[in-house]
């Protein structure tokens, strides 16, 4: 085989993806044809811009005002009810302990709340 040849084609990044080291060209290749780019926040405002006729900024303000009304309710106590999609809600953490996988030390896992999603009867018949 020639010293330059490869099997796979190089991975596609998104220049703001953090590179990370997993492993052979093959498990790149492979990981990226199953697990494609996910979708953000520019993506849900471009879909925005499509599906309206509002202009960017006013797109960019819509999603920002959804995000910011979703985190204040969260923060709040509050369950977040989206009809047909799912339910957004805060639940107490546990302490506990874990342990720091390179060291083996123990480390305590503060008291807190965690975000829990709920999806609704649309998102679990995604096929």
């Amino acid at each position: 085989m020639a010293e330059n040849h490869r099997p796979f084609p190089a991975p596609i990044r998104r220049p703001d993806a953090a590179v990370s080291d997993c492993g052979s060209h093959a498990t790149h290749a492979l990981r990226f044809a199953y697990h494609p780019r996910p979708m953000v926040k520019v993506d849900l405002i471009n879909r925005a811009m499509a599906a309206t006729d509002l202009s960017a900024q006013d797109a960019r303000d819509a999603v920002e005002a959804l995000f910011e009304g979703l985190r204040v309710g969260l923060e709040q106590g509050n369950r977040v009810v989206l009809r047909r999609f799912g339910v957004f809600h805060a639940a107490p953490r546990k302490t506990g302990v874990a342990r720091n996988p390179r060291t083996g030390e123990p480390v305590g896992i503060p008291r807190g709340r965690v975000v829990r999603f709920r999806p609704g009867q649309s998102l679990r018949n995604i096929s």
